[in-house]
């Protein structure tokens, strides 16, 4: 589907297991409850709460592993709850340790086994897709229905902590070097895979025959009786303190800066090296033997979280293989920082529950055959719609207008709704609007684009989950929409461009005593990372039940750091949220920034992932959804839920998208104002700019002030030879416009009305990702940036200008000479353009220079004039 061309299905079941509307819903606990979706229009009786248990931090520093509801001994509770309830969730991104789940007083527990058998199909009933794993992450969604009481704990069995003492203990380490040349120490990750493998090569030192040392710690590039070649590790201390990627050799302390210890005894000497890493160094002179002790360092060991592998190669042969030091690899050992979520329903007194046994009835049997179906039957309907009504059509829709594809009286419910929507408009998908009113209500209880709607922030993904997705005929949902009075559902064309939408919409009549009150509602809300703020997700008064969301994110700068922040769900008012996560990843059931890449389940998935930090396609977006159906959250007068931009909300300026789903009574009351349709866009991917050379300042412009004044880039991000130009003053990209400043743009509304910021109004601190922008329909638009010279003469005006689908046509000329003409600044979507360079000769010297770029003019496909530029310069011939 190219140009524009795309068709949507939307299809709302009419009912699963033969639970209608108001027929009460499935038994909670029960496996009927995982794909009952009319019982999420039910408003939630007085007394239903859903909350979580999670491993965040209480203290909110973002060290959200290890944290637990109490420590008794050696065994970790997890959880803890009175009945009635239903555990609706488990997940963790490293399963370990002995689970152990306890229920209704019993001293013996129900649930007994190896933690990650949980979700391997290796402890019944537990089976996939309910159960399992999805990039990272270990979630099972079994219901465990409880009357009375719920205790769940995590322990490691005694034979595990024996075991691991034996592998953990300090190895000795000799190898002859007579006649060697080249020392290699190579150390790999154990079996258990984790973050925290640290090695201590402890005294680590070549002998002389004559009993002298040389320790490998003093060895430098240009050191005399050895040398080293070279160092590579992917974490560990920087010279500057902190902790980081690819450190140098790491000398005299652990890995992180910590002391070297090595059960127990402290080294003064040695080197601190992480997993994976290798170092390398020349023997200049003849050395008897290398010597070394060699261990996990403690601060791995003892919190039990590591295993290593180490090995010693001369002249490329293995000389020394140290085997397994740490953890083994077995099920049930435990480190103790487990990060995991346990969501729950708790319920009022005397609300019957099914209690969770491992031994199934014939009835459970069958509902086990009807889920397993239904969830890994993906993308079509779990039951015909046969003798609903269809009524179906074609309409073009006028730019900026609106069609209405059904209005209908109730009461009823629509049952499937599908659409083709064709335009020669690229942005149609952002730009056509979905709505749905209930009931005769003015305001949209349904207001998304089409694309986030679906699930496809960043356009046309297939995809394929229980509840919406889309396939090689279109987009697809089966949320069910059920009224009393009436429901109107509307398509707005917000594209400069006529669209033309072809649709089929079917539904059903319900008796009037069995419409359900909550209606079906969808919000998309977008925002830009701020330190301090927290994207907000779904603010809203009324009751109802909360059914999931789905983020769209994307990062100026290519990295997706931002997946560090935690959701936070406040029900009814509360100060502290019932719901607290770990993680953006972890929400959607994945782990370790989603290391195994896309995956889609029947509720949840990651449909986008890029992740490209080299200039100039520096981009860092992730797509992901979750749908919550047997852990809905219900509330009685209100619900609030944000996320955070990152740790701590400290992932500035990056972009979030979300639509949020929820059942609730009308009318419905969020107190929010969407944009207008027509100033809705594709997200645009934004580049960092590029860092000035030991500064470390993510995205400022370096400007470079020589003769005649230059423009330099940090290694590895350009390849031309203005790269290798020194740079002997730096200037933040604020510091090279008079009366401009870079503007800091929304992703998802690309250009806002007050397109630059101007003298005494701009901000005082420059911004990652601004650009110097002028928005602009006609022709004659300029931009002036005024640079300092030094001296007169030839050199080479380099540049990277902003393309998009509302730029036009520019000249360049600097001082009173036009130096380029013509350049197309047409693009599908917003993008740096590539390196544009132009001979240029300045008289001037000293003093100011300009440089002006003007719109001329604009191509046949292109909306504006518009012009924008990321970074500019001039380097001297003589350079």
């Amino acid at each position: 589907m190219k140009g524009g061309r795309f068709l949507v299905v939307f299809w709302v079941a009419a009912g699963l297991l033969g639970l209608g509307a108001g027929a009460g819903g499935a038994t909670p606990g029960s496996l009927g409850s995982l794909i009952d979706l009319d019982v999420l229009a039910e408003a939630p009786p007085a007394g239903w709460q859903a909350g979580m248990f999670s491993s965040t931090d209480p203290a909110g520093k973002g060290r959200d592993a290890g944290n637990y509801l109490r420590v008794e001994g050696d065994t970790y509770v997890l959880a803890e709850l009175d009945g009635p309830g239903v555990i609706t969730r488990i997940w963790a991104a490293n399963a370990q340790g002995r689970l152990q789940v306890f229920l209704d007083g019993r001293e013996t527990p129900v649930i007994d086994c190896p933690f990650k058998a949980l979700f391997e199909d290796r402890y019944g009933p537990f089976k996939p897709p309910i159960s399992g794993k999805s990039s990272g992450g270990w979630y099972s969604y079994w219901p465990i229905g409880f009357e009375r009481s719920c205790t769940i704990t995590v322990h490691e069995p005694p034979e595990i902590a024996k075991r691991y003492a034996e592998l953990s203990a300090t190895r000795t380490v000799k190898v002859p070097l007579k006649g060697v040349k080249e020392l290699k120490l190579v150390v790999t990750t154990g079996p258990d895979n984790t973050a925290w493998d640290h090695a201590d090569w402890a005294d680590a030192r070549l002998v002389r025959a004559d009993g002298s040392v040389v320790y490998l710690s003093d060895l430098t590039e240009t050191s005399a009786p050895a040398k080293l070649v070279s160092s590579k590790q992917g974490w560990g201390l920087l010279p500057n303190g902190k902790r980081g990627n690819n450190p140098p050799l790491v000398r005299d302390v652990a890995c992180e800066g910590d002391p070297l210890t090595i059960n127990g005894k402290s080294y003064k000497k040695g080197l601190g090296s992480h997993s994976p890493a290798e170092h390398v160094f020349a023997l200049n002179e003849p050395f008897d033997r290398f010597e070394s002790d060699l261990g996990l360092d403690d601060k791995a060991g003892k919190q039990r979280r590591g295993a290593i592998q180490c090995r010693v190669l001369t002249d490329g042969k293995e000389a020394y293989d140290s085997g397994i030091i740490g953890y083994p690899a077995l099920d049930e050992r435990f480190d103790g920082g487990l990060f995991y979520h346990i969501n729950y329903l708790r319920l009022p007194s005397g609300t019957a529950v099914q209690p969770f046994r491992r031994e199934l009835t014939a009835k459970q049997q069958g509902e086990l055959e009807q889920v397993l179906n239904a969830w890994t039957n993906l993308g079509r309907p779990p039951q015909p719609t046969d003798g609903d009504t269809k009524i179906q059509g074609e309409h073009e829709i006028a730019a900026g207008g609106t069609v209405v594809l059904a209005e209908l009286d109730g009461p009823g419910k629509v049952t499937s709704l599908k659409m083709h929507v064709t335009s020669d408009d690229v942005r149609i998908l952002r730009r056509a609007i979905l709505k749905v009113f209930y009931d005769g209500h003015d305001q949209p209880a349904v207001w998304a684009p089409v694309c986030d709607f679906f699930g496809t922030g960043f356009g046309e993904v297939e995809f394929k989950s229980l509840l919406y997705g889309m396939t090689a005929d279109g987009y697809y949902c089966y949320f069910p929409m059920p009224f009393s009075k009436s429901i109107r559902i509307e398509i707005e064309n917000g594209s400069t461009k006529p669209a033309t939408v072809g649709y089929e919409i079917t539904h059903a009549s319900v008796p009037a005593d069995r419409v359900p009150a909550g209606r079906f509602c969808a919000q998309w809300r977008a925002s830009v990372g701020r330190a301090g703020c927290l994207h907000s997700i779904l603010e809203t008064r009324g009751r109802g039940k909360f059914a999931g969301f789905n983020l769209s994110i994307a990062s100026v700068g290519g990295d997706i750091g931002y997946l560090e922040g935690n959701e936070q769900f406040f029900v009814d008012g509360e100060e502290r949220p019932s719901t607290c996560g770990t993680g953006t990843e972890d929400y959607f059931n994945g782990g370790w920034y989603y290391t195994e890449g896309l995956f889609t389940r029947a509720l949840h998935g990651l449909t986008v992932k890029l992740q490209e930090r080299s200039f100039p396609d520096a981009k860092g977006i992730t797509s992901q959804f979750r749908v919550q159906v047997p852990d809905c959250v219900p509330f009685q007068e209100s619900f609030m839920a944000e996320i955070q931009y990152g740790a701590n909300s400290g992932h500035l300026d990056d972009q979030f998208a979300t639509v949020a789903y929820w059942y609730q009574t009308m009318p419905v009351r969020t107190d929010y104002t969407p944009p207008a349709a027509s100033e809705m866009n594709f997200p645009r991917r934004l580049l960092v700019r590029p860092n000035a050379p030991g500064k470390g300042a993510r995205g400022n412009m370096i400007v470079g002030v020589g003769p005649l004044v230059g423009a330099a880039f940090a290694e590895n991000v350009f390849d031309e030879a203005a790269v290798k130009n020194a740079v002997k003053e730096l200037a933040y990209w604020k510091d090279i416009s008079e009366g401009y400043e870079g503007t800091n743009l929304s992703l998802f509304n690309w250009w806002p009305r007050a397109s630059l910021i101007r003298g005494k109004d701009a901000p005082t601190e420059p911004h990652r990702g601004d650009v110097i922008l002028c928005r602009s329909g006609k022709p004659g638009a300029e931009l002036d940036v005024t640079l300092k010279s030094e001296a007169g003469g030839k050199g080479t005006l380099t540049l990277v200008l902003v393309e998009g689908p509302d730029f036009g046509i520019v000249d360049m000329s600097v001082g009173d000479a036009v130096v380029l003409k013509d350049v197309d600044c047409y693009s599908r979507e917003v993008r740096p353009s590539k390196i544009i360079t132009a001979p240029v000769e300045v008289t001037a010297s000293p003093g100011p220079l300009q440089l002006r770029i003007r719109a001329t003019g604009k191509g046949p496909d292109s909306g504006g004039c518009s012009l924008g530029l990321y970074c500019a310069g001039l380097k001297s011939a003589s350079k």
